[in-house]
């Protein structure tokens, strides 16, 4: 094939490997080549699209103008200017260059200029990486304190030598050589045992190019002893892959060295107490697991203190527990009668050496409790006149507080009738199974505390359930206080509310009914707007001196921050209200001020606008949660006879009731979110989507996942897009897909956001779809107006995929 001489020299100004541009006097292109539009695109924020001629060279490198324009006027004057590694940037990239530019000159005039130019970006990023690799290593080798950093040539000529090209001056302190830069110097003080290793070991590298590792004792002139040192050498390779230096590390390892041997002597020692200790971890295992076992505290305490018996001899042993500035006896083995010992309470006033090891926290021994020390006087106090009869037997005493997480719940004693019986040891010993006694009394508190919160719980969802089961505030009333009733076992309940007009507390509701003195009346409504107006709960203990017998509990009623009234509860004669019975009233006036409030706004929906938005919303939070917490309640019913029957089936429904409630608690947050549209943007989406997915899976026992790959704060409007398209869907899911599963899946890429969110139900056919079904066409019309792509994929008995793009830059 035969090419013309301009043909070919078209093709080589094409395909040259360096970029070619010629510019006229104005700075505008003329012609380029296919590498230097390359270079365009890749370093400026221009497009190979915009390359075109007639356009500046500031038009398509926009902001490189401090760089370029004093060459180009050098240029312009005629003179020929090669730079190189020049840099340039534009918007904020940067890169550098080898160029060229030489002058067109027509006549005497120059007409425009050539630029030839090559990519020098990389190299330039390689040349300052080896410049500042080369500084971090000097200044390691020069800054070396705790060990020391060499690189040793190896000689062609001797391959058994070499020669030190570099090696930290805190070489001379490791090993005390003088002439560090004298290889031979440094084999001559090492130990004579360990000198043949050494040499052969540093032969060996250097011929076969190996790794060098070795540890040595060298004589320390200065410090006049032999220490260890470890050396640490790594081969390095030219290009034609000869060996040309290693490079390597010199470790002071003296105290290594010696906490080896003296480890190993530990070791000799240990292995004596190991069979000792054998048998009281085997027997503290024993009582892990019994504690693990079972929550009955009393028995598990008695079978922990015959444990404890079994390593640590005692005539006497017992557990007492601190409640109100006393300790009370739980459990005893001894020689006194159990039930006698299961009585006595012993005041901290008057009881010092107990006072004593619950100050202290760490066990205390008394060698004799018959002497005359400050520990033995106050145990002789402590003992009082029992000293002689019911502790008579005592003579050597140890007390171990019981601790939980730094919190003193009690007490574990022992007690010899031999004097000087225990030691430090059984101390720390007896103090590992006091840790356990303190996690028994607490598992069995905690049990107790869980047992108390399930009924709390149980009621609060009754009475809730209720409070929401009717807008018709005297219908709400009485239901609500006639449970109320039953359920705290109060003699009566009743409300007062705030008259919005006069302002006065006036009396609404009373179960059951009774007829009130009006003097009785008035005083019961003076205390009611104290309390009201104080805003906090005012409990009234039973006075017989004043004729109450029975405890009372006056608690504001609020919503919205306002006072709307107050509920009065009555107990039962003789009895009195527990923290835990206050803390449960406060709870269940939180829910009634919220019922009575939506009441209200009911009752004056058609009066005003706003009052008719207000009653909707409240339609929609009873919509949305008294199925769930319907559920939670049949499931609260039955959980104590069930658990009684079959405690593993009680705790799954024990989980179940704490994902309704969790549920319910997300679905609250959903519909304030709604009242709170702003509120949309105060989160992450994968906050929102995680949040939608909680009330889904509360509501319909669907469950949901989801998944996010990576992060990126979105645009307001994106983010309500997409929390809106994931509301629908989830939406569309549970009402109609039948699906036991929904997956949703946030995907940040460099260039695009992806939701997916997908089903397992039983799917439909796309193609049969109306165009303007209402949930798809609005979840089409909030993709749209973001910019984004929604497609929808499904076939029948295959769930659904429905998938929406919005990309980074803009909508396309």
């Amino acid at each position: 094939m035969n090419l013309s001489f301009d043909s070919l020299l078209e093709r080589l100004f094409d395909h040259m490997p360096m970029g070619v541009a010629i510019f006229d006097t104005q700075l505008r292109l003329q012609r380029c080549n296919l590498a230097w539009t390359a270079y365009i695109e890749r370093y400026t924020s221009s497009t190979a699209v915009q390359v075109q001629p007639g356009v500046t060279f500031f038009d398509l490198a926009p902001g490189a103008e401090d760089e370029m324009l004093p060459i180009f006027e050098r240029v312009l004057a005629g003179e020929t200017v090669r730079r190189d590694g020049l840099r340039r940037e534009s918007q904020g990239i940067v890169s550098y260059w080898d160029v060229f530019l030489t002058p067109l000159i027509e006549g005497e005039e120059v007409v425009g200029f050539v630029e030839m130019t090559t990519d020098a970006t990389e190299r330039k990023r390689v040349e300052d990486a080896l410049r500042e690799s080369e500084a971090n290593f000097r200044s390691l080798l020069e800054n070396a304190s705790n060990f020391a950093v060499y690189r040793v040539a190896v000689d062609t000529a001797n391959p058994y030598a070499g020669r030190v090209m570099m090696v930290s001056p805190s070489i001379k302190e490791i090993t005390g050589i003088s002439d560090p830069y004298r290889f031979e110097s440094w084999f001559e003080n090492i130990h004579p045992e360990d000198l043949p290793k050494a040499v052969e070991a540093n032969r060996r590298a250097m011929k076969e190019g190996r790794p060098y590792r070795q540890s040595v004792r060298v004589y320390h002139p200065q410090k006049e002893q032999w220490i260890w040192v470890h050396v640490a050498s790594t081969p390095v390779f030219d290009a034609a892959g000869q060996l040309t230096h290693f490079n390597g590390l010199i470790l002071d390892i003296t105290e290594q060295k010696q906490a080896e041997e003296a480890l190993q002597l530990a070791y000799q020692t240990m292995e004596q107490r190991v069979r000792e200790r054998t048998r009281e971890l085997s027997t503290l295992l024993q009582v892990s697991h019994n504690v693990a076992a079972t929550l009955e505290m009393k028995p598990l305490l008695g079978l922990i203190l015959d444990q404890l018996g079994g390593v640590v001899h005692y005539s006497g042993a017992t557990i007492l527990a601190l409640a109100e500035d006393a300790l009370t006896v739980l459990a005893h083995r001894g020689p006194n009668p159990r039930e006698e010992m299961l009585s006595l309470r012993f005041p901290l006033a008057q009881a010092p050496v107990n006072r004593e090891v619950l100050r202290r926290r760490e066990p205390v021994i008394i060698p004799d409790v018959r002497g005359d020390t400050p520990l033995a006087r106050a145990f002789q106090k402590s003992a009082g006149e029992q000293l002689k009869t019911t502790f008579g037997y005592i003579r050597s005493w140890m007390g171990v507080p019981l601790l939980v997480k730094e919190r003193v719940i009690g007490m574990l004693t022992l007690d010899h009738s031999e004097p000087d019986h225990y030691t430090p040891q059984q101390a720390e010993l007896v103090r590992t199974f006091a840790n356990q006694v303190a996690v028994a009394i607490e598992n069995a508190r905690l049990h107790q505390a869980e047992q108390t919160r399930q009924r709390e719980l149980q009621t609060l969802l009754d009475v809730t359930a209720a409070a929401t089961a009717s807008l018709d505030l005297d219908e709400m009333l009485q239901a609500t206080l006639d449970r109320l009733a039953a359920l705290v076992q109060a003699s009566r309940a009743g409300v007062m509310l705030l008259n919005s007009e006069s302002g006065e507390l006036e009396p609404r509701m009373l179960r059951p009914p009774q007829v009130v003195a009006p003097e009785n009346m008035a005083e019961v409504t003076a205390a009611c707007r104290a309390a009201l107006d104080s805003g906090q709960p005012l409990y009234i203990p039973p006075d017989a001196e004043r004729g109450f017998t029975e405890p009372g509990a006056l608690l504001p009623l609020r919503a919205r921050g306002q006072g709307l009234g107050v509920l009065a509860i009555i107990g039962a004669p003789g009895k009195t209200f527990s923290r835990q019975h206050l803390a449960l009233f406060e709870s269940i006036a939180d829910q009634l001020g919220i019922a009575v409030e939506n009441a209200r706004l009911y009752e004056q929906a058609e009066q005003a606008a706003a009052a008719a938005e207000r009653s909707r919303l409240a339609r929609d939070l009873h919509d949305a949660v008294s199925q769930t917490l319907f559920s939670a309640s049949l499931i609260a019913e039955v959980l104590p006879r069930l658990w009684e029957r079959n405690p593993a089936e009680g705790r799954r429904r024990l989980e179940e009731l704490r994902e309704l409630t969790r549920g319910a608690l997300a679905e609250m947050r959903a519909l304030l979110l709604e009242l709170r549209p702003l509120t949309l943007t105060e989160f992450s989406l994968e906050e929102l989507l995680r949040q939608l997915a909680e009330a889904a899976i509360g509501r319909s026992r669907l469950q949901v996942e989801v998944a996010a790959v990576g992060e990126r704060p979105l645009p307001p409007k994106v983010q309500v897009a997409f929390y809106r398209i994931a509301q629908e869907s989830l939406h569309n899911i549970s009402k109609h897909a039948g699906a036991s599963r929904a997956t949703l899946r946030l995907d940040f890429q460099p260039d695009a956001v992806r939701m997916t969110v997908e089903d397992d139900g039983r799917g439909f056919d796309v193609q049969d779809t109306p165009p303007d079904s209402f949930g798809l066409s609005i979840m089409r019309e909030r993709a749209a107006k973001i910019g984004a792509d929604f497609h929808i994929e499904s076939e029948i008995g295959q769930g659904t995929r429905v998938v929406i793009d919005w990309p980074v830059f803009g909508e396309r």
